[in-house]
């Protein structure tokens, strides 16, 4: 049995796949592509595979995490995945784990880029930084770059994306989702410069 971490990119129309889907769409990759899957031990045995934080529909992931276990003695290879994919899914790494801590402790904190429809608005929110607006109240890091927000959140499993445009509204710089695009660049471990990428940070204590 091999313990497989990976990370996924979700890109197009498959954003508006729910997160609870994912798990069985990237189970079917994998056995698609030759690999048996390992069963949990249960009254109704299902997939072992763990995902990372959930990404709300609409919301577009570049290196979400999730681990599988595998019936196999070797890694599978991206390109043969890449060969059974779906159209917005690609596979962006894999390492294999030693049993120990489980994935969500690696994944404390989210990078997000948030791109506004209207880019005018940009200063409006840079201003709203600099006077002490929290976009989210786990927010570690925000910067207002030229055609864009990068935001860090911490406490993913609780606080995400929907968090941000709420307060977006409540400042006037959107009216909804539909006046913004949002992409998950990371998910790791804040140390207080970066987010720390699941696969840096290991098997955290």
């Amino acid at each position: 049995m091999i313990r497989c971490r990976f990370l996924y990119a979700k890109r197009g129309r498959l954003c508006f796949v729910p997160h609870v889907e994912m798990p069985p769409l990237l189970c079917r990759v994998f056995r698609r592509a030759g690999f048996r899957l390992c069963r949990t031990e249960s009254f109704a045995p299902k997939d072992r595979i763990s995902l990372g934080p959930p990404l709300p529909m609409g919301v577009a992931g570049l290196a979400e995490p999730a681990e599988i276990w595998l019936d196999e003695t070797g890694l599978p290879e991206i390109e043969r995945l890449e060969s059974f994919s779906h159209e917005g899914l690609s596979f962006v790494a894999l390492q294999a784990v030693s049993e120990g801590p489980n994935l969500s402790k690696a994944c404390r904190d989210g990078r997000y880029r948030v791109f506004l429809k209207n880019e005018d608005l940009l200063q409006k929110a840079a201003s709203l930084l600099r006077d002490g607006w929290e976009p989210a109240r786990t927010i570690r890091q925000a910067i207002v770059e030229k055609s864009f927000i990068d935001l860090v959140i911490g406490d993913s499993n609780q606080v995400g994306p929907g968090a941000v445009v709420r307060s977006m509204k409540a400042q006037q710089l959107v009216t909804g989702w539909e006046d913004l695009f949002i992409v998950r660049t990371a998910m790791g471990i804040w140390d207080g410069k970066r987010v720390i990428p699941v696969f840096e940070a290991g098997e955290m204590p």
